[in-house]
């Protein structure tokens, strides 16, 4: 006597980089550690069809989304050889920190897996949750997994966690500084033109992109079980439930 509501969230998934902390300090690396992640195969294994690919630091139906960035190519052998190019030949030795979450540490096993391809030894560093985001806070980490917040506007989602004021208990965990994102942001958050905002907020993820704090996983769906009295029912992006609207058959 049940039924199924689904939907797609604001929420994405992703892996970050402290941005800080060598080796990730140096772009190159991030780039070429983000080519040889297979993002399709770490969803699939892990949401089982039950996710959608990200490409973006927000979810499509977020204002601004730039559908003009596609998923990065997933490219072991070319990550390699940039990997070598930025100095490390024989490969590196990091840490991947996550909470004990059965789903994140499967994530984790599975990047350490595809990064082991390309010469980089991943050890997984599991912590309960207060201790995985204190971590977070404090700069201690590596490579880590987290989520964006379900916000409908970029504004929210983008100042915490890319704004250099933001750094640490900020939001900002990544701790990436970029003067260009900085002054992008400051666009957004202020102005009153509406194709400026769009501009502002289309580069920052641009540079996002291209200066890889983050590499999006996928973005989250909603699903509800319901009785199956119910006709209809909203599921909103932001999990923000309302049942003025339901339904009854």
């Amino acid at each position: 006597d049940l039924t199924l509501f689904s939907g797609i969230s604001n929420s994405v998934r992703y892996i970050g980089f402290n941005c800080q902390k060598a080796p990730f300090d140096n772009v190159a690396v991030r780039q070429a550690i983000a080519s040889a992640i297979n993002i399709e195969g770490i969803v699939n294994a892990v949401k089982m069809g039950k996710g959608v690919v990200a490409t973006n630091p927000i979810a499509p139906d977020i204002k601004y989304f730039n559908d003009d960035i596609k998923l990065r190519p997933y490219n072991p052998e070319g990550a390699k050889a940039a990997l070598a190019a930025a100095g490390y030949s024989n490969g590196l030795s990091t840490t991947i920190w996550v909470d004990e979450q059965k789903e994140r540490v499967d994530i984790a096993t599975i990047l350490q897996s595809q990064l082991a391809e390309i010469g980089v030894n991943a050890e997984i560093k599991v912590s309960e949750w207060s201790s995985h985001v204190t971590a977070c806070y404090n700069g201690d980490i590596d490579i880590y997994f987290s989520w964006s917040c379900a916000c409908p506007d970029p504004s929210i989602i983008f100042n915490s966690v890319f704004n250099s004021a933001m750094l640490g208990q900020g939001g900002n965990c990544s701790r990436i500084v970029d003067d260009r994102i900085d002054e992008l942001l400051s666009i957004g958050n202020t102005s009153m033109d509406e194709s400026e905002r769009e501009s502002a907020y289309k580069e920052i993820q641009q540079r996002v992109y291209d200066l890889v704090p983050w590499v999006p996983l996928w973005v989250d769906t909603i699903e509800i079980g319901a009785n199956a009295r119910i006709d209809s029912m909203p599921v909103t992006a932001t999990t923000a439930w309302s049942i003025k609207n339901v339904i009854l058959k």
